[in-house]
């Protein structure tokens, strides 16, 4: 049983202003025949085949063999709906067609998934009555009506607020962030300062290596950088720097176990 927005707004979890969408197979479901022919043709350029998925134009949802996919559908640039797993840039908009379809094409090859790994919705493990949270990346299931401990949270979530991270539905928490273009300039840049350019990504306009969070702001060097909340690499502490320093304080802060710069502001 999937744990109802109901229970995990009772609870806390959810925001009350989310609404529950029905995922139902209806005169709105897009598939086969009816797909239209730009999808048909993303499919083919994907290897997916055009009558194993579809979309209800209610729900705004991408189903794979006729069954919710937990995959936002919709324009590019639309606010992504925080029920399901957002294909765009920054996990903020539904994303490109191509994304989209990148996304379904990664659920059909290699281990197959037919609900998104992160999916915001879990199936609680216990059944009616419970919800799952988790802490350390342990899952703990509590009843419905039992008061949850403040620092636990929501499996298929952001693990922290504004970072790259989520939880899936078993406690692993898993870095949705950025790759650096192989040969770019944020790339070569990093691998002249011994990082591994494969292991650098960034997100919300944050550095991370190997996945974890550093702190050390990312962006044009004379704009202007939060100092409360980053770790500034410019001179002053105002600006976020140069790239040349930026890279410089990631690999300091990937010498920590934290992964998180020294200097962090919070932590």
């Amino acid at each position: 049983m999937v744990v109802s927005k109901s229970m995990m707004i009772a609870m806390g979890l959810f925001s009350a202003a989310v609404v529950v969408r029905a995922q139902a197979v209806d005169d709105d479901y897009y598939t086969c025949e009816r797909l239209p022919a730009y999808w048909v043709n993303l499919a083919d350029e994907y290897e997916v085949d055009p009558c194993r998925i579809g979309f209800n134009i209610t729900e705004g949802q991408w189903y794979i063999d006729d069954e919710a996919a937990c995959v936002s559908w919709g324009e590019w640039f639309e606010v992504c709906e925080d029920e399901y797993f957002c294909a765009g840039a920054d996990a903020a908009t539904i994303g490109y067609g191509f994304q989209q379809m990148e996304t379904l094409s990664g659920m059909f090859h290699g281990d197959f998934q037919q609900t998104h790994s992160l999916c915001p919705v879990c199936p609680s493990v216990m059944g009616a009555g419970y919800v799952d949270v988790c802490h350390d990346g342990i899952l703990y299931s509590f009843e419905a009506d039992e008061m949850l401990p403040a620092d636990f949270g929501s499996p298929g979530s952001m693990a922290e607020a504004g970072r790259g991270t989520w939880l899936t539905c078993d406690c692993t928490e898993v870095h949705v962030g950025n790759n650096l273009p192989v040969g770019s300039y944020w790339y070569n840049l990093a691998e002249s300062y011994d990082l591994d350019g494969d292991l650098v990504t960034h997100y919300n306009d944050v550095w991370y290596y190997n996945g974890k969070y550093s702190c050390v702001g990312k962006g044009r060097s004379t704009n202007a950088c939060d100092n409360t909340v980053y770790h500034c690499a410019g001179a002053t502490g105002e600006h976020f720097g140069y790239g040349g320093q930026q890279m410089a304080a990631l690999k300091s802060a990937s010498h920590l176990q934290t992964g998180a710069h020294a200097d962090c502001p919070l932590r």
